[in-house]
């Protein structure tokens, strides 16, 4: 559980320092990342499940925070390796 707050810590870090990157690599600001879509809408009759259960759960939050530090790791420009 550790793991996944300092991955969680880190991927937000990331996000708000280093600002939104297109696929190309030019930063875009803020503004010019479109927004999320709305959430559905649901019944009554059927409770949705949590924003976690939706993305899989454990296993795969796991896997994406791996695979980001493995990138951070990697990427000079902001692990500190000169």
């Amino acid at each position: 559980m550790k793991r996944l707050q300092v991955g969680l810590v880190v991927l937000s870090a990331a996000c708000c320092g280093l600002g939104c990157r297109s696929a190309g690599g030019e930063a875009k600001p803020a503004a010019a990342v479109a927004s999320p879509p709305a959430p559905p809408t649901t019944s009554s009759s059927s409770p949705q499940r949590s924003l976690y259960d939706r993305l899989g759960g454990q296993p795969a939050i796991t896997a994406v925070v791996d695979e980001f530090l493995k990138r951070v790791a990697a990427d000079k420009r902001i692990n500190g390796v000169s």
